[in-house]
């Protein structure tokens, strides 16, 4: 209307935008099928912006990079480090691990020659490595924020043989068991 006049005490009506920025975190994983995009030892794998994580029959790698200090502070053009963090299943048999859950999404790759491209590569909302050890699967879900690692035990399974080696890193767990890694 002609005349009206907005205060600072009137607000906009937050938009769309503001709704994705809170819900990113919140978006799945999608774990893509490896069908000669990367190593052939790699069954599954997960990118993102300074991380990828690549399922085996063995365990997990987790390709970090991150912004490099240059003494006390930070350069000006920053240089990125990179290290890898291996999840080994100590005990475990070599399983392959099989997608659970196809999402809608697929995933193409135009790299090389028409003949190398790689086009409608599935992904999964979870992977499971059935019987790592006796009676005990290996299940990874998650989030964007935060990948989920379940072990599920079949009636009688003992779960002492579950054990794990973090390689390339020091890893605790905090006051609330939440895993906290350190290169």
């Amino acid at each position: 209307p002609a005349g009206a006049q907005m205060t600072t005490a009137q607000a906009a009506p937050a938009g769309p935008a503001v709704q994705a920025d809170t819900d990113w975190g919140q978006m799945p994983l999608y774990f893509t099928a490896n069908q000669g995009q990367v190593d052939d030892t790699v069954a599954y794998y997960v990118s993102g912006k300074d991380k990828t994580l690549y399922f085996t029959s063995e365990g997990v790698t987790f390709a970090l990079s991150g912004p490099a200090a240059t003494g006390a502070v930070q350069a000006e053009a920053t240089s990125v480090e990179r290290w890898a963090v291996r999840l080994d299943y100590l005990g475990g048999h070599a399983v392959e691990p099989r997608g659970l859950n196809k999402t809608e999404a697929v995933i193409s790759y135009f790299s090389g020659s028409p003949e190398e491209w790689q086009t409608g590569v599935p992904t999964y909302s979870s992977i499971r490595s059935a019987g790592v050890w006796s009676g005990i699967d290996v299940v990874y879900s998650g989030t964007q924020d935060q990948l989920k690692q379940e072990f599920v035990l079949e009636p009688g399974a003992d779960p002492r043989q579950i054990r794990l080696a973090y390689r390339g890193a020091t890893v605790t767990l905090n006051d609330d068991g939440a895993l906290l890694v350190s290169t």
